[in-house]
This record gives C-alpha cells, sequence and structure tokens, in this order.
C-alpha cells in the first residue's frame, strides 16, 4: 500500500473513530408519582401484568415502544401478556369496544371506569393492567458560534416522555403512576447517533424498570 494510501485510511479510521466517540448517549430519568402501599414487584409476580394497546401521540413508534416494555419485563417475569398478546385477547373476548370506552372516559376526566377495569382483567386473566402513553418528540435547534474555529453550527435537544399508569383489575383502582424522560444533546464536536425509535424504546424500558425496582422511589 502506498504512502498516500496509508495516510487515507488512517484519517477515515481516525474519523469513524472520532465520531463514534462523540456520539452522545441517551439520558433517562424516571420520575414515581404514585405507588400503593400493597403495591410491589412480588405483588407483580404473583398476580400476573398485562401491557394493555399504547395511546397517545406518535402511534407510529407504539411498536419501539412495546418492544422495550416486553423485552424488561420479561426480563423480571414470566407472568406476563406482551402487548400483543393483550391485544389479541381483548379481541378474542370481544373487549375492544369495552377497551376503547375506557379509555374514551379517561381522556376525558383521566379516570377509567372500575367495572371496565374488572371486565377487562378478567378477560385477560391478570390483575395488574399497564398502559403506557405517547408523547411527541421535543426537538429544540440553536444556532451557536464555535469557541475553536468561530464557525456557525446547530446545538439539538431531543427529548420525549411517556407515561405509564397501572390498574388493580380486582379493585378497579389506580395502583401505580410515573413518567420516564430520554434525552440527548448534540453540540460543537458532538452529534446523537441514536434513532427516534431508539429513545422510546429506552424510556419504555426505563418506566418498566422503575415499575419493578421499588428501590428506585425510596432513594
Amino acid at each position: 500500500m502506498s504512502k498516500r494510501k496509508l495516510v487515507v485510511f488512517a484519517v477515515v479510521l481516525f474519523s469513524v473513530c472520532f465520531l463514534q466517540s462523540c456520539a452522545n448517549s441517551i439520558n433517562l430519568t424516571t420520575e414515581e408519582n404514585q405507588r400503593a402501599e400493597d403495591f410491589t414487584d412480588s405483588s407483580i409476580l404473583d398476580e400476573g401484568l398485562a401491557l394493555l394497546p399504547i395511546s397517545g401521540d406518535n402511534q407510529v413508534f407504539k411498536q419501539a415502544v412495546a418492544s422495550g416494555a416486553d423485552s424488561t419485563t420479561g426480563s423480571y417475569t414470566d407472568n406476563y401478556l406482551s402487548f400483543q398478546e393483550t391485544s389479541e385477547r381483548l379481541n378474542d373476548n370481544n373487549l375492544v369496544s369495552t377497551y376503547q370506552e375506557a379509555i374514551e372516559g379517561y381522556n376525558d376526566s383521566g379516570l377509567m371506569s372500575k367495572s371496565n377495569i374488572q371486565e377487562i382483567g378478567a378477560g385477560v386473566d391478570k390483575r395488574y393492567l399497564l398502559k403506557i402513553e405517547l408523547a411527541s418528540m421535543d426537538v429544540d435547534s440553536k444556532t451557536q458560534t464555535s469557541s475553536l474555529d468561530g464557525e456557525t453550527y446547530t446545538a439539538k435537544n431531543k427529548s420525549l416522555r411517556l407515561s405509564g399508569t397501572v390498574w388493580d383489575s380486582e379493585t378497579g383502582e389506580k395502583v401505580w403512576e410515573a413518567t420516564s424522560r430520554a434525552g440527548a444533546y448534540s453540540g460543537d464536536l458532538t452529534h446523537i447517533k441514536a434513532t427516534d425509535e431508539d429513545f422510546y424504546r429506552k424510556a419504555a424500558e426505563g418506566l418498566v424498570q422503575q415499575l419493578f425496582d421499588q428501590r428506585r422511589s425510596d432513594q
């Protein structure tokens, strides 16, 4: 290999490594707003959990959220119905309209009918029902001047929030509520490598980790 080719190869290799090293990772924060005293990870393991159909903005990313929630929950328990399995049981037991009615009531008042919750729980055969709601991705861009070479660049801050709620289908009461935020920043010498799907998946993983790790809420 000629000396020039070696130099070009070295420059390309350095550029690739530099870009990878300067790729900002997703920062994740979770906040638990409510947990009933008798709602613990042990009670979930014993009584079972079902992930209800995902609602909210940006439905195109619901599969990424379902994937993150399903895989993370599966690492904690087998007593779990995935997004797809829950949807199938609702359909098989003619509960789609019941669920839609429950969601409409929730969107209007922030409450779900206890009778709807109990009927859904009986149909999916799990005591606890997890609902995840999507929010739109927020992107804040700002043009700035580099202190290194005086060139302008666009600083970008991307973030999104997911909210999670769990109902006890035996009592019809809400027993848990939390939010998960995923964000990343790109600046003069950094960039965001993660895709939008990565953001939604990461936020869903954090939400489920908060659900099972009760110690987080005590910190």
